[in-house]
């Protein structure tokens, strides 16, 4: 009685696809029962499986990994999900060689498909001599492609859209049209432990009309052939929402401006992005006492209930966060020692509208009145006037997952592997200066592109 062939041992059982870089081949060595393997005879299939490993197979590959359990688990989670999505995987792994070194033993390289995902099964046929048929020798969901659970990412602030500009000096003493420039406070956060590891302030040039202001601003804008920015112009003059910035490009003071690169988790890492664009009258204040406020809101910003939200649902989208918005109190609880429970403002108090709109100093694009909850700004004018303002915090969360998630499909400004997000800031108040008895009162509106991408 003839016995079946049959693998019993296909090492390393499982590979993790990697975070980044070129696709990698693996050398898998495959061990038989009962077989006849024969050089440049034999050959080996790994075909998508309908199974999921058995508990043995998945032992293996937990001690191959030499991951513990709870990890491993983890890891292996995406991949058992191919079960139920089949045509999201290549149906079978390439073979770029196939060598066979005894009759029960064959080493295969196998080149891992970037989309390769679950468990695969792994068949070696050989032809016999003199007629006497086939012998195949299979192991269901011998092999196991698990997804990278770490990647390489960029973020960058792409450019800028004047939609409707700030009422500037009608004298044109700073130049034609606006000045302006965009600024972002960027944190990185561990979620296992709430601990902030790193915080750090970028920002760009001052951009616009660069006549008297050759090597203190970047030209910008369609008012004259030395720049002003006005209504419809982009920042900078080449830029193009709809097409990927190059990465290369990516600079520390200008457009397009580098953010963020580094290496994200899965259940780890968490970035926190607040931008903001501000008009320039080579006063910065406002933006010194923005950025004390982005370094002490730092603490709790991670808690916040809309912060988890979005970290939950894996959501891309832009999130204000106002002084209202409180800590999730039980999340507080697990924070690091530095991290205090509470309601911190996440807005910039500003000067009162009048002072804030008739001194010369920098202004941030996207302010707000500060009044009592329901009542009418535009009940009395005078009184809007003297009310302080706020410019509301916000912020854009970013992890691996949210990032993963939403670049797989392609968007309106995006493709597989990046995606363009939108973002405006939108006065509330009016702006009322002198200059505004000639030229109307009106709500500044730019546009900011930030640009997400894998690397």
């Amino acid at each position: 009685m003839l016995l079946a062939p049959q693998l019993v041992q296909v090492n390393p059982p499982a590979m993790q696809q990697p975070a980044s870089g070129p696709v990698p081949t693996v050398a898998v060595t495959l061990t038989g029962k009962n077989t006849s393997f024969q050089n440049g005879i034999s050959t080996v299939t790994f075909t998508a499986s309908a199974s999921a490993p058995t508990a043995a197979q998945q032992q293996a590959t937990m001690t191959a990994f030499g991951k513990a359990a709870n990890s491993y688990a983890q890891m292996m989670q995406s991949a058992s999900q191919a079960l139920n999505s089949p045509t999201t995987r290549p149906a079978t792994l390439r073979v770029s060689s196939f060598q066979v070194t005894t009759a029960t033993s064959a080493v295969a390289k196998v080149v891992m498909d970037p989309a390769a995902n679950g468990p695969y099964d792994v068949t070696v046929t050989t032809t016999l001599p003199n007629g006497k048929g086939t012998e195949v020798a299979p192991m269901t969901a011998g092999f196991t492609v698990a997804p990278a659970t770490s990647g390489t990412y960029l973020i960058t602030m792409s450019g800028l859209q004047c939609v409707t500009p700030t009422i500037d000096d009608q004298l044109n003493r700073d130049g034609k049209g606006e000045e302006v420039y965009a600024a972002a406070y960027v944190r990185q956060y561990d979620r296992t432990s709430g601990v902030e590891t790193l915080s750090t302030e970028v920002q760009t040039w001052e951009y616009g009309d660069i006549n008297g202001f050759q090597g203190q601003r970047q030209q910008a804008g369609s008012l004259s052939a030395l720049g002003g920015i006005a209504s419809g112009d982009y920042i900078p003059d080449q830029y193009t929402a709809q097409n990927q910035v190059n990465p290369a490009a990516a600079q520390a003071s200008f457009f397009p401006l580098k953010l963020w690169h580094g290496t994200l988790t899965d259940g780890v890492d968490a970035l926190i992005i607040s931008p903001s664009v501000w008009e320039s009258d080579e006063n910065p204040a406002l933006l010194y006492g923005w950025v004390q406020n982005q370094t002490n809101l730092s603490n709790t910003i991670l808690y916040r209930q809309k912060t988890q939200d979005q970290i939950a649902a894996a959501t891309l989208s832009v999130v204000t966060l106002g002084n209202s918005e409180g800590t999730n109190p039980q999340l507080a609880l697990t924070a690091a020692s530095n991290a205090v429970a509470g309601i911190i403002d996440a807005t910039l108090g500003l000067p009162p509208l009048q002072l804030l709109f008739g001194q010369a100093q920098d202004r941030p694009i996207g302010i707000a009145p500060n009044i009592a909850p329901g009542a009418n700004p535009n009940q009395n004018q005078n009184a809007t006037n003297m009310q302080t303002s706020v410019l509301p915090n916000t912020a854009i969360v970013l992890t691996r997952e949210i990032i993963e998630k939403n670049t797989q499909s392609s968007s309106a400004f995006g493709a597989s592997k990046w995606t363009t997000l939108v973002i405006d800031f939108t006065d509330t108040v009016k702006d009322y200066t002198l200059a505004t008895i000639f030229t109307g009162s009106r709500f500044a509106h730019y546009r900011m592109f930030l640009q997400i991408e894998k690397q």
